[in-house]
Order: C-alpha cells, then sequence, then structure tokens
C-alpha cells in the first residue's frame, strides 16, 4: 500500500474520530470552532507578502475545505495547546491531503496559513534567521500529544509532510536565487534527488513492511517517519550553500569528512548483514532495493560533484561542507539499518546512533552487528 492509500485512511479516520467526539459532547460544554482570520502587515510575513486577491481566495478555499459550520458544536481535544492549533493543523489536513486536488506543491498558501498561525513579532532577519524560525514554527505546530493509534499516524503524516514542505521550499528558493547556470544545475541535481528520494520510499516499504500483515497499523508510520528523515537529509544538502549565498557569510559546522566510497562500502555491510525471517520479503528482495537505492544516491551525488564544480569562494566551500552533512546523515541512517521507526523499544533506541553523535562514534558495528551480540 503506497503512502498517499495511508495518508487517505488516515484522513478518513481522523475526520470519523472527531464526529464520534462531537457526538458524546454534553451540550453544556461545547464550544464553537471556527476560523479566527488575523488581519496582517507586511512585517507580519515572513518571506513573502501576499496580495490582497490571494488571501480572499485562500481563506475561501480553507473555509470550504474545513467547514466546522457543518459540525454546528464540537470541542477542540486538550491535547491541542488552542483552537488556533487545532483549526490551523487541519486546514493543512484537508489542503493537502484532498485525493482530489492537493496543494502539496504550492509554498505561498502554505506560508500564509503558518502567518497566520505566527504571533511571533521578531522573526529574524537574515536568511538562516527566517528558516530557523519557520522551523520552529512547525515545531511548535506539531506539538500535540496524540491519544488513539489513527491520531498517532496522523502526527506522523504532519511531521513528515512539514519537514517535506519546509526541504520544498527551501530547495526552490536556493534554484531561484543561484545565479543562472548555478541554478540550471542545481534543477539537475533536484531531479536526481527527487529520483533517488522515490527508490528510498518505495525501496523501504518493500525492505521493512510485513507481508502477512502482522505488523499492524504501525507500519505507515516507519514509512513516513524515515521518509521526513530523509527530507531532513536534502535540507541538510543545501542550508549552508543557500544561508551563504544570501547572508554573504559561512556559518557551518564541520564534521570529519565522509567520502562516497564510506556510504557505498556501508551499504556494502547493511545489505551483507540481512538475515531471511518469515516476518519481511524474501531477502533477495530486500537486498536488491537497497542495491537499486544505492545506484540511484551515487547518481545523487555525482550530480552534486558537477555543482560544485562551478562554485568558488565561500559559496563552494558552504556547499561542500553541506554535501558533506548529507552524506554523514546517510551513513549514520544506513549504520543504525533503517530501525528505529513505528513503534520501537527502548532497547533499539539505545543501540542508535543520532544524527547529531561524535564522529568517534560512527566507527564500530552497525545496528544488525550489534543487535547479535545482545
Amino acid at each position: 500500500m503506497k503512502r498517499v492509500t495511508y495518508i487517505l485512511l488516515l484522513f478518513l479516520a481522523v475526520g470519523c474520530g472527531r464526529r464520534s467526539a462531537q457526538q458524546t459532547l454534553p451540550a453544556a460544554d461545547s464550544t464553537s470552532i471556527y476560523h479566527q482570520w488575523r488581519e496582517l502587515g507586511e512585517k507580519d510575513y515572513l518571506f513573502y507578502t501576499p496580495t490582497p486577491e490571494q488571501i480572499e481566495s485562500w481563506k475561501a478555499l480553507c473555509e470550504k475545505r474545513n467547514d466546522f459550520s457543518r459540525e454546528k458544536k464540537t470541542e477542540v481535544p486538550d491535547y491541542y495547546k488552542s483552537m488556533s492549533q487545532y483549526v490551523t493543523l487541519w486546514d493543512f489536513a484537508r489542503l493537502w491531503w484532498d485525493d482530489n486536488d492537493p496543494l502539496t506543491a504550492d509554498c505561498e498558501i502554505a506560508l500564509w496559513r503558518l502567518s497566520q498561525y505566527d504571533t511571533v513579532s521578531n522573526k529574524g532577519v537574515s536568511e538562516r534567521e527566517k528558516f530557523v524560525h519557520l522551523h520552529s514554527l512547525i515545531e511548535e505546530l506539531c506539538d500535540f500529544d496524540p491519544q488513539f493509534g489513527f491520531e498517532y499516524s496522523a502526527h506522523a503524516c504532519f511531521n513528515t509532510d512539514f519537514q517535506e514542505f519546509y526541504t520544498r521550499f527551501l530547495t526552490r528558493e536556493t534554484i531561484s536565487h543561484s545565479p543562472v547556470r548555478i541554478s540550471q544545475a542545481l534543477e539537475k541535481e533536484d531531479k536526481a534527488w527527487h529520483a533517488y528520494h522515490k527508490e528510498f520510499d518505495e525501496g523501504f516499504h518493500i525492505f521493512h513492511d510485513d507481508p502477512s500483515g502482522l505488523g499492524g497499523n504501525t507500519e505507515p508510520r516507519a514509512g513516513l517517519r524515515i521518509v521526513s528523515d530523509d527530507a531532513r537529509i536534502r535540507a541538510a544538502s543545501l542550508e549552508d550553500y543557500y544561508f551563504t549565498l544570501r547572508d554573504g557569510t559561512a556559518q557551518i559546522q564541520i564534521y570529519n569528512r565522509i567520502p562516497i566510497e564510506r556510504v557505498v562500502r556501508e551499504y556494502d555491510i547493511f545489505i551483507r548483514s540481512i538475515e531471511d525471517d518469515e516476518f519481511h520479503s524474501p531477502l533477495t528482495e530486500r537486498q536488491q532495493v537497497l542495491r537499486d537505492e544505492r545506484t540511484a544516491w551515487l547518481k545523487w551525488m555525482k550530480s552534486r560533484e558537477t555543482v560544485s564544480s562551478m562554485l568558488s569562494g565561500i559559496c563552494k566551500t558552504a556547499y561542500d561542507n553541506a554535501t558533506n552533512n548529507a552524506r554523514r546523515m546517510k551513513l549514520i541512517m544506513l549504520k543504525n539499518c533503517y530501525e528505529g521507526y513505528g513503534v520501537t523499544s527502548q532497547e533499539v533506541i539505545d543501540h542508535l546512533i543520532p544524527y547529531d553523535a561524535k564522529d568517534d562514534l560512527l566507527e564500530g558495528p552497525n545496528f544488525n552487528e550489534k543487535w547479535k551480540m545482545i
């Protein structure tokens, strides 16, 4: 089952769950839920100021797709911090998860809707500060404690979709603000990234899922969360370069260099460490999807070498460092053997390497090898 199917099923489940809560709520405790639109000035927008016509059309679209008036009286679940958080999240659910007309590629409406939720006055001056604020705003919006299974899955959907939105917007800005020749090379690099990301996303389900269905409804969450991590890797591959390009200064964190050959070697170790069992697809299939993914990843890295060859000065330094950051995160993901997603025990977590680990922790056996030693 593909990711879009998961999301649509969750969308229906969440809708049913909300109606059920409405039906059991005592009338005396009911609260009207509605859109509270704020009048925003130019300083209230983080990146771009929309036109009055755009604002009115986006308000109408949100009210049409997320029409609380049809539900009359309901109650905001107490694990949301405010009605604004609740309404904003479900506006995004209906903008992004509508199978008839999903607006996942429209960054403008997403930025405007986030600005409606954002009440912080100091949003930063530099491009780095603005993107840090955007990331913090997304984290705040997604900060709620789900209570039921479908809500945990919906929470995973929100986190993944917002991470992909952040990455998509960052990529768009990076391409649009680069010199023409670099921009054209970055467009080809982005296509190579998407080819790899698609291979990774589809391959993970073959690698991880239980064909018998015994994995239950936690499996979609695992797929969503690892895709979110892969989108984080994509963001890491651009941030240093873009912020240096726009702000004129290189503020980069430097780790030990990770050559391509080291990541390829980790793919090989991972592939060899997999064992056949009755709860997964056949071993040969699982190994092949990793080989196919590795091929796509190498093509993405090759396209980045082309971009790097066209750069000079601090922009080249920042871009190459961003490439190293992406390789490092991929290396850690491979050393963790794609474990730690979905419902996970503390024992598994204790054997994983975090992305911010010190360089010396990247040495030693991978997760599968460590797990055999327990």
